[in-house]
Formats: C-alpha cells, structure tokens, sequence
C-alpha cells in the first residue's frame, strides 16, 4: 500500500526551503543553517551540491513534521476547544520600543532581547524580564510581543528575550543564558529607564520554570556562574510563573515528564537523559530545591491543566515556612497557554500588576 505524508507548511517555511535548496556555493552552508527552521543543526560543507541538495530538502520535510509554538499556532488548536478564546488586541498606549538588543555574544550565535516602554514615561520604572515557553525546544521571545506590550502600558519596562533551547544546548545553559539577561538589563538600566533594585522576573509554562530556577539560585554556586564575582547583579525583585513547573521530581511532573512513551519527552531532550539516568540534574533543575529565605516574593498564575504547574503545593508549603510573600492565582477553565488569549490575557495583567504593586 502506497501512503502518502501531507504537511501543512508555513511561508517561512517554504521560503527556507527555497533558499536552503539554491544555496549551491557551499561557502553559504553555514548561512543556511542558521536560518529559523534549522537554528542549531550542523551540516558538513564538503558535499556535492546534489547531495547537499538533497540533505537539505531532508531536513525541511523532517522539521516540517513538527509543529512551531507560535501564537497562530496555538490559536488554531485550542480555539474549537475553548470556544471563548480570542485573540488579543495591540497596546493602545503609545509605545517606545528597542529590537534587537544583544545580551549575550556567542560567536555566531547572539542572543537578543526586544525592550518596551511607554513613550511617556518619566523617571525610573520597574522592569519586567518574560521567558518565552515552549517545552524548553520551541518557541521564541516574538511569543510575547502583544503581551509585553500589554504590560508596558501599565508603566513597567518589559523584556523579553531570546535564549539557548535544547537543539542548541542542553541545561543548564538557558538558565545562564537567562541570568546573564537579568544582569545585562541590570547593568544597562539607566539606557532603558529602568529602576535597578526593581527588576522582577517572570515567563509562561518552560519560560516559567526556567524564571523561577534563576530567580531562587541568585549567588548559588550550583547553578549561579557570577555567585563568585558581584552575584547581585542577577537579584530579581519578584518570580512571577505562569503554569511553570516547580519540581521535576514530584509524582505529578515524573508522570508527564518521565513517561516511557515519549522519546523524548521535553524534559528529557532539554537534560539529555531520563529520571533515572540522571536523578541529579533533575532534582538540580527544580525551583522547590532552594526556597528559602533568601526567596524574592512570588507570584503563581496557574491554567486548569494542573500537570504544568506541579510541585505548586509543595513550593507553597516551602515559602510559607520561610516566610515569603506569595501567591497563587487560578484562572478558572482556561487552557495552558492562557496567557497569550483574551479573555485570560487581561485577566493576567491585572494580576500580576496587582502583584507587582503591592510589593512597592
């Protein structure tokens, strides 16, 4: 029997194909590589151009098979099953906004944050860095756009950046990737007309998780590269995730995470190995790991899809014991990736700027 695979496939997709595919001086191979649909992959550059040809056209049918995390994306496959989800309006403030700002030079790869602002805003203000999610392998800070605008208006300088996932390199070097944003735009701030000491972290889903990591283990030499040389440069002022795991450890997430029947689940391609290859980095990669006092304030919105939030209880429990101002919101009925939709958008911007405020 003949059988036939039909992907649906995207412009960029299409363009990348085209120019993967007509690129035949092999001096332009590593050009290709880095454009969005391959960022990451290696390829020799000693091939025929036949044969590079066909690698390329490989490659293309292979990724076409996955699926990009993409606002539009996402909209289509949750919108039949919450019919109330809506796509979110623009800002209707007017913006200031700086593209394109590189944090992090690693060679031929620079990782870069978009930065937005009220264009009237006058004097320092608090400034929110977001984590875009993704499953630690997809998605990109392009996710956060409207939402990051959406905040802006509220009178905080918003970034949101760009930052290794697994195709690229495996943990922990999203969250140093991560970390480093905090002390650039802590050491940038006065470019930005941002408040130093007030410099809050947050992100949605693995953007969450990984905002968390890096906001509990400030000057921790586990996990916090500079704990040695001025570690309060990475200091976040506030946590703020957004149906983001707490623990990879707990029943709920090893569940999900650990499941046999994924190869790989997300996890496991972002560590490089299962639960029980590699308990350590595990139990290394959950926030639950290094509450304490030293915690900043956190803030939890949680989706009805309890699984990504796991660990939520027990990390609560930790806080309360030590004291830490926190909160947890759940947003009744809503689907994971909320936070992109209305009606769940405002509802998630009120909270946190509720949050955020109460801690001036």
């Amino acid at each position: 029997m003949n059988r036939a695979i039909s992907c649906t496939l995207s412009t960029r997709q299409l363009n990348s194909l085209s120019r993967l595919v007509n690129c035949a001086p092999m001096k332009y191979w590593r050009k290709c590589v880095n454009l969005p649909v391959f960022q990451g992959l290696i390829l020799p550059i000693n091939l025929t151009i036949p044969i590079a040809r066909l690698i390329a056209l490989l490659l293309f049918v292979c990724s076409s098979c996955f699926a990009e995390y993409t606002v539009d994306s996402t909209y289509k496959k949750l919108h039949k099953l919450y019919p109330q989800l809506q796509m979110p309006a623009e800002t209707s403030a007017e913006l200031r906004s700086w593209q394109n700002q590189v944090y992090k030079d690693l060679g031929e790869l620079k990782l870069a944050m978009d930065i937005y602002a009220r264009a009237d805003q006058k004097g320092l203000k608090s400034a929110v860095l977001l984590v875009h999610g993704g499953g630690w392998r997809s998605g990109s800070r392009q996710l956060y756009h409207t939402l990051s605008g959406r905040l802006a208006e509220k009178g905080y300088v918003v970034a949101t950046l760009s930052y290794r996932l697994a195709h690229q390199a495996k943990y922990p070097a999203a969250v140093h990737d991560v970390r480093d944003a905090v002390r650039w735009l802590r050491l940038n701030a006065a470019k930005f007309g941002i408040d130093p000491q007030q410099i809050a972290i947050g992100g949605g889903s693995a953007g969450g998780q990984i905002a968390s990591l890096v906001g509990v283990t400030t000057g921790l030499q586990v996990l916090d590269r500079h704990h040695a040389a001025k570690p309060e440069q990475g200091k976040v002022a506030a946590i703020i995730v957004i149906d983001g795991l707490s623990s990879f450890v707990v029943p709920l997430a090893l569940k999900h995470e650990n499941d046999p029947n994924k190869k790989p689940s997300s996890a496991e391609a972002w560590f490089g190995g299962r639960y029980q290859q590699l308990p350590e980095v595990w139990q290394q990669a959950s926030p639950l790991t290094y509450v304490g006092p030293q915690t900043p304030p956190m803030l939890f919105l949680k989706s009805s899809r309890v699984r990504f939030s796991a660990g939520i209880e027990e990390m609560s429990g930790k806080l309360q014991k030590h004291g830490i101002f926190h909160e947890i919101r759940l947003l009744e009925g809503s689907p994971h990736s909320f936070w992109l939709f209305e009606p769940w958008m405002s509802q998630s911007i009120e909270v946190m700027h509720r949050f955020l405020s109460s801690l001036d």
